[in-house]
């Protein structure tokens, strides 16, 4: 048992919190406390305010980055190719056989044009080469992957996902394509990857998160994260493909198998989201997913788990809604993964189905190119977080690798709404809320600051309360403890915790 002092509790009156591992004994004012306090380790964090643990309830192991060139800061195809001719070098001295890359934007590019196959024979005419889009719905190859595409029969099973023009290919590829040969590539080393995913939890444990739902899981990732959470032991809930359910729900120990993760259309930045009206190019996506693919899901999981089931468009939304009510599916079972475009009919047909509703406010900055591929007025239908929040259970995410790990900076933008400028500003969330959607997920429930409850807490540098929102970045996590042992501590700003 031990008491942390001098703290802000965010939920409940006093400045202590009394902590017997896993759960809160008791919160209060440390000189109303002090006959609970006689002999107690007391850890002083002066000015800390005290939250419960955070959640991301969306996010990616992302195993490809560890051995992948970052194009998240690469601003034109020239910079591009550079980055990733100086990976190749990278690659040979580890003896990886593919070239990767992963987080190009070309809407930043001055010309907006995707790279091509040519620019990807740039990088290499030995090495089969891949360099993957931020929205990790699209990505160019070069004429050597090309070639290990077809050989593996893919072109064949996956034609329409290969994009041409004029009848040759233009080293573009898209959704069940891209994620089947990404399923290909050999892993790295267990080490690296081991160590890579130490880091990504650790670096999660640094920002207050306490939860992650990871989706999209492999059985290859298990003992990877298995082995990872034996040093930084976080509440995990998974959501493997169909393909690796009863794998991985066989294999996991240490993580909890949630549900299964599906896929109804694409992405915005892709054109490959599922619109009732075309891009304003003229390009659409298609629905991905069928009836019977959640039958066959729901028989794989039985009476138990959740669908989780991404889907972008307002045509994707309607269709994934229409279907699981047609199956009398319960909406506790269903979760909509992004739900970006929801004009009002959607948000009626959300309000009256209530499944969970997982978003990623950061998408806001990062697709501050919305109004030129959907116009202005189907724009401001985007990201409707307090409508949705009002029409259901809404909860925060980063979909990470695609945005960054800090659910900070998520509040930040479910607060302000920075980057698309036709975004309908009567769609802010309050700071309060903010933090809500980001203090649950829908496998585990939700954290909270009261006696008795689990001690899955973080202590924040600042109280959001109680600054301009354009501060809520700054803030960041003294301590996080998850069961009441410390995953994390600031060692420039706390001292008494032992080093995790």
């Amino acid at each position: 048992m031990f008491a942390i002092t001098g703290i802000e509790p965010c939920c409940a009156e006093g400045d202590t919190i009394l902590i017997d591992p896993p759960r809160i004994a008791r919160i209060g004012y440390e000189s109303s406390l002090w006959h609970e306090l006689g002999g107690v380790k007391r850890i002083s964090v002066d000015g800390g305010y005290l939250v419960p643990g955070l959640h991301d309830s969306h996010t990616h192991l992302a195993f490809s980055l560890a051995v992948s060139a970052d194009l998240r800061y690469v601003r034109d195809v020239g910079e591009l190719i550079a980055v990733m001719k100086r990976h190749v070098e990278k690659v040979r001295r580890l003896g990886y056989p593919y070239v990767v890359g992963r987080g190009w934007d070309h809407e930043i590019f001055p010309s907006r044009a995707m790279p091509t196959i040519d620019d990807m024979d740039r990088v290499s005419t030995d090495h089969p080469v891949i360099a993957v889009r931020v929205c990790g719905h699209l990505a160019v190859v070069n004429t050597v992957m090309l070639e290990r595409i077809r050989e593996w029969g893919l072109e064949r099973k996956y034609p329409q996902y290969i994009i041409k023009e004029d009848g040759r290919p233009t080293g573009v590829i898209v959704e069940e394509l891209l994620w089947e040969v990404i399923g290909r590539l050999p892993p790295p080393p267990m080490n690296i990857l081991i160590n890579h995913t130490i880091r990504y939890l650790r670096e999660y444990a640094s920002y207050g998160v306490t939860h992650l739902n990871i989706v999209s899981v492999e059985e290859r990732h298990v003992p990877v994260l298995e082995e990872a959470l034996t040093k930084v032991p976080l509440v995990i809930g998974l959501y493997p493909h169909a393909r690796a359910y009863a794998v991985v729900k066989s294999k996991a120990r240490k993580a909890v198998v949630c549900g299964i993760k599906m896929y109804a259309d694409g992405s915005l930045g892709a054109e490959t989201a599922y619109l009732r009206e075309p891009f304003l190019s003229g390009r659409n996506g298609e629905m991905l997913i069928s009836r019977s693919d959640i039958v066959d899901a729901l028989d794989l999981m039985g009476d138990e788990g959740q669908l989780a089931i991404h889907a972008i468009g307002d045509a994707a939304i309607h269709y994934v809604i229409e279907l699981v009510n047609s199956l009398g599916l319960r909406p506790q079972r269903v979760r909509i993964e992004h739900a970006s475009l929801t004009p009002p009919d959607v948000l009626e047909e959300i309000a009256s189905y209530r499944p969970h509703v997982v978003v990623q406010p950061h998408f806001m900055i990062s697709d501050w190119w919305a109004d030129k591929k959907l116009g202005k007025d189907r724009a401001r239908h985007l990201y409707a977080l307090k409508s949705l929040h009002s029409a259901t259970k809404v909860y925060g995410s980063s979909d990470y690798p695609v945005e960054p790990k800090n659910p900070l900076l998520g509040v930040y933008s479910a607060v302000l709404r920075p980057g698309i400028g036709s975004l309908s500003p009567t769609e802010a969330l309050s700071v309060d809320d903010a933090f809500t959607i980001y203090s649950r997920d829908p496998c585990m429930g939700e954290t909270m600051l009261k006696e008795g409850a689990r001690a899955d807490i973080a202590i924040l540098s600042g109280n959001p309360r109680k600054m301009s929102p354009h501060d809520i970045p700054s803030i960041r996590s003294l301590a996080t403890l998850v069961g009441g042992l410390p995953v994390y501590v600031d060692k420039g700003f706390v001292s008494g915790f032992d080093t995790p």
